[in-house]
Order: structure tokens, then C-alpha cells, then sequence
């Protein structure tokens, strides 16, 4: 091979020899690098053909008639299975219209229009609004003293010849309306928070772990929070308390005359410390972050819990009771924080940033957790479905034919119900009128 001259271009094999490379070092470098796609522009130009091809071939399926008609039947699957779920009820509504119903039926006399939630079952027991249900003779008519009722038209509503009569509330009595004006046909059963009503019903009630039955009585609280909580209950509430940052929280309430009191020691309260009020604890934070919740009530009706406080405990804070009446034997004892252990509302809110700042005895406040249980009633006509249940049966005698006396057991015997059914404490049955006039809210405009 001749020799190149000065000043040209190498030989050919020494070009050669300069770009060759061993191929295990091409292979590091190539396993060094991420693999890309790399496409010259004319791979870029055929791929942009190929989707501009698969476009207007979906365009031109989307006109076919087999496009269409498979859209046809999915939409007519769809129809049809709408269509069963609405009709298969209604055909079951009508046949159940002509079978005879062998369940008691309870009358909601004043809980809104028949097309709101109209029938519902309930331990057993049909549960309606509906005045003119299937032409079923109502074994129990329920008053709910919580909204604004009248008896107008009771007397045309059908009955059994040993038909109940329900005076029912949950808010103050002190708050709803005189009934004696309406007593055409006088309650015979009532059903309320208090202790003596013929059926004892709260919407939160306490409990033991393994029963669940109301109970009216509590021991003192414990030296340790944890003594006598397994392993997962210490595990649980530790983590609910690790949520915490701020002092505390009231729900919003309407300010006038009733409420004026709990208004100005609100006011006292914010000279001192910032606080926060919420609608409600619904939604994603449940009001977890606060250590406390300021409960204002401005009733002192004996055995009346405000809902809030068990909804306080609930959501693991420690209420703290504004107003209100004696809660000896109806809620455990030191779970919550009184307004009248305090001489002013600035020693309360000094209180309350101690037990901040102070875990140990924050926890204190949740020594309940290891004996007992805070339960919700979800159907607050379980106890009257009892009832009624029991005195169908065939071995029951006519309440009327029964003394007072038998009376009373067999109430008590249909209130504790079925085994796994919460268990409502029952007192001895009194006359409406004198059940009503011995309960008495004492005046609390200055108890602060």
C-alpha cells in the first residue's frame, strides 16, 4: 500500500484501527446507558402517519351500523337493569299489599311527610309515617315532643283495641310544648331521657365491654388511665392523642335570651384565649385536633345529657360543661371538666392550658375507656318493639286485665328484649299527668 504523502489524509487501516473498539467495552457502554428510542426524522414522519391512520380509521368505525348497534345494547343492558331495580320493589310493595303483615306496626305520628323515609323496619316492628299504611291497624303511636304536634285527627287513625300512646322526647322538656291542652286521648307510654319514663332512651347511653345494658351508676376513677386496658385500647387511644395541637373547640349555637349566660362566660373565656367554633364535627378532621370542647346548655333538667358531650367523648375530647345540670350517676366521673369548679372563666382557661401542657394528666381524663362503653342508639324503637312484641304473645293477658303491679314486669321484661338487643332501664309506670308535673328545670339565669 503506498505511503501517504504530507499534508494528506491518513491510510485507510490506520483509520480503521483508530475507530476500533473491543466489544466487551461496547457492551459496558451500552449497559451504562439507558436504552432510548431514538427515530431519524423519517421514523418520526411515519409514526405521526401511523396515528393520523389509526384516527381516521376509529372516525370511520364510529359511522359503521355495527358501531351503532353495539352501542344500542349496552345502552339497553343498562335501561334494563335500571329498570329491575325500580320495579322489583314496587311488584314486592304491591304483593305485600294483599298478604295480611304479621309484624306490629308503629305510627310516627309528627316525623315529616310520608314520602320521607316512610316505612322502615326496626327489631322487628314496621316503622312508618304513613297514616294509612296498607289499612294495618297501628299497635303504637308515637308523639314526638321535640317538634311542634297536635292530635288533630287521631281519632280517625285505625288501631288495635290495646293501641299505645308514645309521649317521646330527647331535648329538655323545659323546651317543648304543654301537652295537657292536648290530652283528647292520654299518653299511656313515655319514652325520654328521663329516669323515670316508662322506657329510658338518650341517643348515647353507656355501657359495660361485654353487656349492653344502660347503666345509671359509676365507680370512681382509677390512679392510672391504663390500668385494666389491653394492649390495643392503650395502642388506639395514644394514637387518637397524638392528633391533638389545639385548646378547644364549642359548636355554634343561637344567642338569645335562653342562651345570654353561656354567651357572657363565652366572652370572659375570649379574653384569654383564642377559641374556634365549628358547624359540626363531620367531614374528614372530626374535630380530632382539639383537647377540648366547650359545651354550653343553658337547661338544668334533671337526668338531661347535652348530645354534644357524648359526642365530645366520641371524638376523644374532654368535655367541658357550660351550664347544665347534675350529671352525678349519668356519665362517668372525671371524664369532663365542670365551669362551677372554677371561681371565674380565666381560672378555667388557665386550667385547661395545664392540662395542654401536661399529658399525663390530660390522659387521666380517659380512664373510663377500661371499664365502659359510650354506645349509640341507631334504632330508638327497639325498646318499644320489645314491648309490643311481648304483649302479643299468646301467654300475655290484656294490659288492662293486668294489675299495675304484673304490669311493670312484663314492660321490663319486653325492654330488656332479645339476647345481643341493648337493654333500656324501665321504671314504674305513672299517670301522664303526674309523670309530667313532678319534673320540674330549675331556673338557672345566674349560675354562673
Amino acid at each position: 500500500m503506498p505511503l501517504a504523502k504530507k499534508g494528506c489524509t491518513k491510510p485507510l487501516d490506520k483509520i480503521l484501527l483508530s475507530q476500533r473498539r473491543s466489544l466487551q467495552q461496547m457492551q459496558r457502554e451500552m449497559a451504562e446507558q439507558p436504552q432510548q428510542r431514538v427515530l431519524s426524522p423519517r421514523g418520526k414522519r411515519q409514526e405521526a402517519a401511523y396515528r393520523q391512520d389509526a384516527r381516521q380509521h376509529l372516525q370511520r368505525h364510529k359511522r359503521t351500523p355495527e358501531y351503532y348497534m353495539n352501542l344500542l345494547k349496552m345502552l339497553s343492558i343498562v335501561v334494563t337493569i335500571c329498570l329491575l331495580f325500580a320495579i322489583v320493589p314496587l311488584y314486592r310493595n304491591c304483593q305485600g299489599g294483599h298478604k295480611p303483615l304479621n309484624h306490629s306496626v308503629i305510627l310516627l305520628w309528627n316525623e315529616g311527610p310520608a314520602w320521607e323515609r316512610s316505612v322502615h323496619m326496626e327489631c322487628g316492628c314496621v316503622v312508618t309515617s304513613d297514616r294509612d299504611f296498607h289499612g294495618k291497624p297501628f299497635d303504637a303511636i308515637v308523639f314526638n315532643a321535640d317538634q311542634p304536634y297536635s292530635p288533630h285527627g287521631l281519632e280517625s287513625v285505625h288501631h288495635t283495641a290495646d293501641h299505645l300512646v308514645v309521649f317521646s322526647g330527647s331535648a329538655p322538656l323545659s323546651q317543648t310544648q304543654n301537652p295537657i291542652p292536648f290530652l283528647k286521648a292520654p299518653f299511656n307510654l313515655t319514652m325520654s331521657y328521663r329516669l323515670d319514663s316508662d322506657l329510658v332512651w338518650s341517643e348515647y347511653y353507656f355501657s359495660l365491654h361485654n353487656s349492653s345494658k344502660r347503666l345509671n351508676a359509676f365507680e370512681q376513677p382509677t390512679e392510672s388511665f391504663s390500668e385494666g386496658m389491653s394492649t390495643p385500647m392503650i395502642v388506639g387511644l395514644h394514637e387518637h392523642l397524638k392528633l391533638k395541637d389545639r385548646l378547644a373547640v364549642y359548636m355554634m349555637y343561637v344567642v338569645n335570651e335562653q342562651t345570654m349566660a353561656e354567651s357572657y362566660y363565652l366572652l370572659e373565656m375570649r379574653k384569654h384565649v383564642e377559641l374556634e367554633a365549628h358547624e359540626s364535627c363531620l367531614g374528614y378532621h372530626g374535630c380530632s385536633a382539639y383537647y377540648f370542647m366547650l359545651i354550653f346548655e343553658p337547661s338544668a333538667c334533671p337526668d338531661f345529657v347535652h348530645p354534644q358531650f357524648y359526642q365530645a367523648l366520641d371524638k376523644f375530647m374532654v368535655p367541658v360543661l357550660i351550664g347544665g345540670g347534675n350529671l352525678t350517676n349519668l356519665v362517668p366521673p372525671g371524664s369532663y371538666i365542670n365551669s362551677r369548679d372554677f371561681a371565674s372563666a380565666k381560672q378555667l382557661v388557665e386550667h385547661l392550658k395545664a392540662l395542654m401542657a401536661q399529658p399525663e394528666l390530660y390522659q387521666r381524663y380517659f380512664w373510663w375507656h377500661s371499664k365502659y362503653k359510650l354506645r349509640s342508639t341507631f334504632e330508638p324503637y327497639c325498646s318499644l318493639c320489645h314491648l309490643l312484641t311481648q304483649r302479643h304473645q299468646p301467654q300475655t293477658l290484656n294490659p288492662q286485665e293486668v294489675p299495675r303491679e304484673e304490669q311493670h314486669q312484663t314492660i321490663a321484661a319486653a325492654a330488656e328484649g332479645a339476647q345481643g338487643v341493648p337493654s333500656f332501664p324501665v321504671a314504674v309506670h305513672i299517670p301522664f299527668v303526674d309523670w309530667w308535673q313532678r319534673y320540674h328545670c330549675p331556673n338557672r339565669t345566674n349560675r354562673f
